[in-house]
């Protein structure tokens, strides 16, 4: 397949800075919100603890430093550029290798293009000349950031693959590598599912599936009958699904994006604690809980949330959650991407703080894997919380399929 540049195709340079106005306004909302009360003896067991959230709302006002952190976001080369109709922001930072290979990382949410400024250096010039490098493409999702929310309903998962293939076909990368996590991963996934003539490789931190019927393992089962194959489940295994179960039991926040996205929208848009409480949750239990030391900072969680905040953007973020999730009458969410098979080489990085973590043998049953590892550490927003084990495993899973002749660039 001949890939086609669109001849219109023009990325304009951009940054953003918030204004001084808007930091007075936003700080002047924080001191004068009003926070309802809390019940006694209780701290997360009904939702944001209030006491956690009064003392980093007191330090986004009083103390975190905006001119800071959107100055470090403005120094990687952030883009603008009509793609399908849709204005996409991005980052692109090529290597100064001649082997570079073109690669697109995709966040998701409550993430943004933020949570990967990490990685970048990392990617693009590995002090190691033989770890494999990355020309970078960071986008935001559409509705996301920088990325204006698109007008009319219908930009799910799918759409968003048609229009990150589009990008990297006018940025001069016909063939290209994808990663992604969160929802990002879902995009990653219908690229690769989708696009396979350009997407010639996929590498995701999270994956979803669903067990396989009964009939795909009658093979499986024959083998450990007869003494010749291992366990369907080993017990790390066993326990990720226990762990999956238990969390899809706390997803409240999926099925109300995947059904009234606005309703909550007005809500946290008009007010910087609302929002804060609301993602602050979410940051919370994977990169704070149980660990010995925070996963991720204040400083990177707050950036993040400021970009929701002066982006107007939490509703159409929201609002993705309904385009890609189809809701059964029996209640139960179905996904057209899980149920998707993927051809082209696959690796998944399995950091042990994910959300969802899968056996091997599902995967496999949807996904053509080629690269698996279990990390030491990390979670759900692994690029920002382990940026060198995350980079790592791009260098060695693309590295690898460079070597064995799977995936060709050119």
């Amino acid at each position: 397949m001949t890939a086609t540049i669109d001849p219109t195709f023009a990325p304009k340079p951009f940054t953003f800075t918030p204004s001084k106005p808007a930091v007075s306004d936003l700080r002047a909302r924080l001191r004068n919100a009003y926070v309802p009360a809390q019940l006694e003896g209780t701290s997360w067991e009904y939702g944001t603890d209030k006491r956690s959230l009064l003392e980093l709302a007191t330090y986004w006002a009083d103390e975190f430093d905006f001119s800071k952190h959107f100055a470090r976001i403005n120094s990687f080369p952030n883009f603008l550029a009509n793609v399908l109709g849709y204005d996409v922001h991005f980052v692109h930072v090529r290597s100064e290798r001649m082997d570079a290979k073109p690669l697109v990382l995709l966040h998701g949410w409550p993430g943004s293009f933020y949570e990967f400024l990490k990685c970048i250096p990392l990617l693009t010039n590995p002090k190691d000349e033989g770890k494999q490098a990355f020309h970078v493409v960071v986008p935001s999702l559409p509705g996301f950031g920088y990325s204006p929310a698109p007008k009319r309903p219908g930009c799910g998962t799918e759409e968003m693959a048609k229009i990150f293939n589009e990008l990297m076909i006018n940025l001069g990368y016909p063939r290209y590598v994808v990663q992604g996590g969160d929802m990002g991963s879902f995009v990653a996934r219908d690229m690769a599912a989708r696009h396979a003539d350009n997407c010639v490789g996929v590498h995701l931190n999270m994956v979803i599936v669903q067990p396989p019927k009964t009939a795909a393992w009658i093979p499986h089962l024959l083998l450990v009958y007869f003494g010749k194959g291992e366990w369907v489940l080993s017990k790390q295994e066993a326990q990720w699904v226990k762990e999956a179960q238990e969390i899809s039991g706390k997803s409240a926040y999926l099925r109300m994006q995947a059904t009234t996205p606005d309703s909550l929208g007005y809500a946290f848009t008009d007010s910087p604690m609302g929002l804060l409480a609301y993602l602050w949750e979410k940051y919370y239990w994977t990169t704070q809980h149980n660990v010995d030391s925070p996963t991720v900072s204040w400083d990177d969680i707050l950036t993040t949330v400021s970009i929701y905040w002066f982006t107007h953007s939490i509703t159409s973020t929201m609002r993705m959650y309904k385009e890609h999730f189809k809701i059964q009458p029996n209640g139960d969410f179905s996904s057209d991407t899980i149920l998707a098979k993927i051809q082209v080489p696959t690796g998944c990085a399995i950091f042990p703080r994910e959300l969802y973590k899968m056996p091997k043998s599902w995967v496999q049953h949807y996904m053509n894997v080629q690269h698996w590892s279990v990390l030491p550490k990390g979670g759900h927003f692994a690029a920002m919380e382990q940026p060198e084990l995350f980079a790592d495993d791009l260098h060695k899973c693309v590295g690898d399929w460079i070597k064995r002749g799977i995936v060709k660039f050119e």
